[in-house]
């Protein structure tokens, strides 16, 4: 085996395991099983670190995303280090940046400003693997948007029973832009940055940008093609808003992130657009329901 993986029992690991093109050469470890310092490195050239704390909506102690997202990833990349590991590739977040949500493209020039503890101990795990950083031990760092495809959960999930439901959507002439990934866009970024074994940090996001309207008519024309938008009036905005600012937020406001200068150091281009990817999903929701 040559690539080692955490975090295989989320949707990013799960996904790893069943569709890349390196999955026969991947076996999966948990560190909630074993320690780092007992993990086996033997033959193990990559290490893909997925696991982690992603962001909750319920409440969650600040003290928890530091101890599993930053303490025990540096633990653990120093345990691959010392053990002959050559790449140690970490799924961060775009979060780092603190998301001001505004329709200005987020860079690789973009200043971190982590805004929540997610977003912070992201970064700090970050900064304390790239001190790791030489000639022989290599560290990928890649924060990636919302990350969708088959199995989504939470909000993409409830836009897809809202398609398939009777329910009216009121989901029209929303005008924001948001950037997303495929999960299979990123797997197979996975795929090259270890092939190509290389460092540095990436940002990866599917063209085109869509907005809430455009990804909700995406999602009804491969759920529920004769269902039709209504358009949602302003002051249904501002209730929302004031009611939900969080959710709203996600809703109505834009978040962009600019791929280019990720994709052209790697020599990289997606292998799914975003159709490709909404219609991947919808075919999935419903096989499963």
């Amino acid at each position: 085996m040559k690539i080692l993986l955490t975090g295989a029992s989320g949707f990013v690991g799960s996904r790893l395991l069943n569709t890349s093109e390196l999955k026969k050469e991947t076996r999966s470890v948990s560190l909630q099983k074993t320690a780092p310092q007992k993990v086996d490195f033997s033959g193990i050239q990559t290490v893909i670190h997925c696991a982690g704390i992603a962001h909750r909506m319920e409440p969650t102690p600040d003290e928890l995303y530091f101890q599993v997202n930053r303490n025990l990833t540096l633990e653990f990349a120093k345990a691959s280090k010392a053990a002959g590991v050559k790449q140690f590739i970490f799924l961060s977040t775009i979060k780092v940046y603190g998301l001001d949500y505004s329709s200005t493209p987020i860079s690789l020039t973009t200043p971190c400003h982590p805004n929540d503890a997610y977003g912070q101990s992201k970064y700090e795990a970050e900064q304390e693997l790239l001190k790791l950083e030489d000639e022989t031990f290599k560290v990928a760092i890649i924060r990636p948007p919302l990350i969708y495809g088959p199995g989504a959960k939470g909000n993409l999930l409830k836009l897809m029973q809202l398609a398939s439901g009777n329910k009216p959507i009121p989901l029209g002439n929303i005008r924001n832009e948001r950037s997303m990934v495929f999960v299979d866009n990123l797997t197979a970024l996975i795929d090259h940055i270890i092939e190509h074994q290389v460092s540095g940090t990436y940002l990866p996001s599917d063209s085109p940008t869509l907005s809430t309207s455009e990804l909700m008519k995406e999602i009804l024309q491969n759920i529920n093609p004769s269902k039709k938008l209504l358009p949602i009036p302003k002051i249904g905005q501002q209730l929302i808003g004031l009611l939900k600012p969080a959710f709203a937020q996600r809703l109505f406001k834009s978040l962009v992130v600019d791929s280019s200068d990720s994709y052209s150091t790697l020599n990289f281009t997606p292998p799914y657009s975003s159709k490709d990817g909404i219609r991947l999903m919808c075919e999935h929701y419903l096989k499963s329901k």
